[in-house]
Formats: C-alpha cells, structure tokens, sequence
C-alpha cells in the first residue's frame, strides 16, 4: 500500500478519511504500521 500524500488526506471528509484508515488498519492489521502509514500518532488509530 502507498504512502498517502498530505493534500489527499486534508482533501477528504471526516467520514471518507475514518473508512479509509479502518481499511488500512484491516489490510495492515498493525495499528504501528496504519499510523506510519497515515503520519499520525497510534492513539488517533485506535481512536
């Protein structure tokens, strides 16, 4: 999976954005990896 490009993600709806890193989380399945992926802190993951 690539890395997402800040625009694209400041881009989005809140809802978009929270679907998009549960599907990351589910193909990752590492809340570790979903948050390098997606350049925020594990809390906000989980959250």
């Amino acid at each position: 999976m690539a890395e997402l490009a800040y625009r694209e993600i400041y881009a989005m709806n809140a809802v978009e954005a929270r679907e998009r890193l549960g599907r990351s989380y589910q193909e990752l399945g590492s809340i570790s990896a979903t948050a390098r992926l997606w350049h925020t802190s594990r809390q906000v993951v989980r959250k």
